[in-house]
């Protein structure tokens, strides 16, 4: 089972011991401090590390690399569709944690397009390597589209 944590976006910080958590015997736990402040924005952690062994969450902005394309992303956590085939299959619905291409028209410096259309929405575990570069709360210039 994999750990339950969150962190918080409040008033400009990250709280990332906002009052919930697991006992490790799935048992969820809340102390008052969550029960009476659910102003702000909560983010779950996506039960993976990056890299450099930072718990990645949601709201993360994240380099990914798979294969030979490497782009930023938005980590996210609810319903979508992965094709993973190249449009060779109907893509399949999904629930849970998935990377969302932040421009998925970047292209290299040869011009050629970066994120495959299969890739513009995919599950965490496809990819062979995530970085957390931030998050949209803290860097938001990190999800200006380059030009």
């Amino acid at each position: 089972m994999r750990a339950i944590n969150f962190r918080k976006w409040y008033l400009g910080d990250m709280d990332y011991s906002p009052g919930i958590w697991a006992d490790g015997e799935g048992q969820v736990l809340v102390n008052h401090y969550f029960e009476s402040n659910h102003e702000g924005r909560w983010m779950q952690y996506a039960g993976c590390e990056d890299k450099d062994g930072k718990a990645v969450y949601e709201s993360d902005v994240v380099e990914l690399r798979w294969n030979r394309y490497v782009f930023t992303a938005v980590v996210k956590f609810g319903e979508y569709e992965q094709d993973g085939s190249g449009f060779e299959y109907a893509p399949s619905p999904c629930y849970g944690f998935y990377a969302d291409a932040i421009s998925e028209w970047d292209a290299n410096e040869l011009g050629k397009r970066i994120v495959p259309d299969y890739m513009v929405t995919a599950s965490l575990r496809m990819f062979d390597g995530i970085k957390v570069i931030g998050n949209i709360y803290e860097n938001p210039e990190l999800l200006e589209v380059r030009s």
